[in-house]
């Protein structure tokens, strides 16, 4: 038997491989719905305008991500709702930019970033949205007013509690 044929038949196989992978990750890049991802995320930003209007902090934290729930705690999150409700006042508008990042390829967080009008001031405003089980679940909210950040969970790790 030649050394080289075992050799050039693996190599062979390894090609096809690669091949196969290739296709594979084109073909699920294919299939993804970009514009499906990004109706999805402006209908959940302004179902989450409309559950912050009415104060409906507990759906909100309800509705949100594995991520966001094992990050804040309820009672955190609740007060932290109630406090930037108070200091922002009504949601009354929500311009989201024209040149937000859509993610390529598998489904995961999509964000929607855009001027925000509230009844006490214009701030910007980035919701976070996890897509990956086929719904919109809130992943991170990001409100900057003034050079002040507050983003609810975060990014650190940490359990806000």
């Amino acid at each position: 038997m030649d050394p080289h044929s075992s050799l050039n038949a693996r190599r062979g196989r390894g090609v096809a491989w690669g091949w196969a992978l290739l296709a594979l990750a084109i073909a699920s890049t294919g299939c993804n719905d970009i514009q499906k991802q990004k109706s999805r995320a402006m209908t959940a930003s302004r179902h989450f305008q409309s559950l912050y209007n009415t104060g409906s902090c507990r759906q909100i934290y309800d509705d949100a991500s594995a991520y966001f729930q094992s990050r804040e705690t309820r009672p955190r999150w609740l007060k932290d709702c109630d406090e930037v409700r108070k200091r922002f006042g009504s949601w009354l508008e929500f311009t989201p930019t024209l040149n937000n990042a859509w993610p390529i390829g598998p489904i995961g967080i999509v964000w929607v970033r855009g001027s925000a009008r509230f009844a006490n001031g214009v701030a910007e405003v980035r919701l976070d949205w996890d897509l990956t089980h086929d719904r919109a679940a809130l992943f991170n909210v990001l409100i900057e007013d003034g050079g002040e950040e507050v983003s609810i969970p975060g990014f650190t790790g940490a359990v806000r509690d």
